[in-house]
């Protein structure tokens, strides 16, 4: 039988019909102590989330008994929907702060021990490290993940140990929000009535604060992704654009909603030969 996993709308997952792509965007840490706040900011996401979801697992092909590995644990978005499809199997979930551990683990209580998600706590470049102190040995048939790796810095680091976690034939399939093809604030406002010269310099300091090479935020694009797996020995590498259409709280020229850009980044791992 599969797991008696609670009601989507308690973990942040909309249960409802899929909504236009209109929805808040934000990639910030929520609590999950808070059911009745993570249920009302779902509600304002609406099918955004929805979407990456269903498209995350789609370049997935599992079964019932895989194993799978959440490298962003965040609200259990992805963690309880793993669990929903491999309720032969298991699910691992990695949460970079405690009070985000301590809130899954105990959105979990309800669920028979066997049936609960394994919550690992700690940064993302200690992955490896952090399975291994449990099972040294354990082989995951998928790794999935929203917003994982684009915040980072370390991403060479973290993508690097990824292959050594995964069985013969594995998947990763994976969402990030690419900063680098966002649109811009100054693309929303009439710039037109500004005084000679002071509309360019707007969007010249809008434009360099993406343009920093140093800022790990926006320091990246899909390519650069791409090339991260193909340098860590994955295969079938496949990059999905999807540009989602954003309200945010702030007054636009002529009420144009903002454009922000997905990427959906699937792979397996190569073949091994002897």
């Amino acid at each position: 039988a599969a797991p008696r996993v609670p009601p989507a709308s308690s973990f942040g997952v909309n249960p409802g019909p899929e909504a236009d792509d209109s929805g808040v965007h934000n990639q910030n840490a929520h609590s999950c102590n808070n059911p009745r706040s993570e249920e009302q900011r779902n509600q304002r996401q609406g099918g955004k989330t929805d979407r990456e979801r269903q498209r995350i697992f789609a370049a997935l092909d599992l079964e019932r008994h895989h194993l799978i590995l959440d490298l962003h644990a965040g609200t259990g978005l992805l963690t309880w929907e793993a669990l929903r499809r491999v309720p032969e199997g298991g699910v691992w979930t990695l949460a970079a702060e405690k009070a985000t551990a301590i809130g899954l683990q105990e959105m979990a209580t309800h669920l028979p021990q066997v049936e609960r998600p394994i919550v690992l706590q700690g940064p993302l470049i200690h992955l490896a490290e952090l399975v291994a102190e449990r099972d040294e040995s354990i082989r995951f048939d998928a790794i999935i993940g929203r917003n994982a790796l684009g915040g980072l810095a370390a991403k060479t680091q973290i993508v690097q140990p990824l292959q050594a976690l995964l069985a013969p034939g594995a998947r990763i399939s994976l969402v990030e929000a690419v900063p680098q093809h966002s649109q811009r604030l100054h693309q929303l406002v009439d710039l037109g009535r500004l005084e000679a010269g002071l509309a360019e310099r707007v969007i010249n300091a809008e434009e360099a604060i993406y343009a920093d090479p140093e800022n790990h935020l926006v320091n990246w694009d899909a390519q650069d992704v791409q090339a991260l797996f193909e340098a860590a020995g994955f295969a079938a590498i496949h990059l999905r654009f999807f540009l989602a259409l954003t309200k945010f709280g702030i007054a636009t020229a002529a009420n144009r909603p903002m454009m922000a850009t997905t990427i959906i980044i699937s792979t397996k791992v190569k073949p091994r030969f002897k």
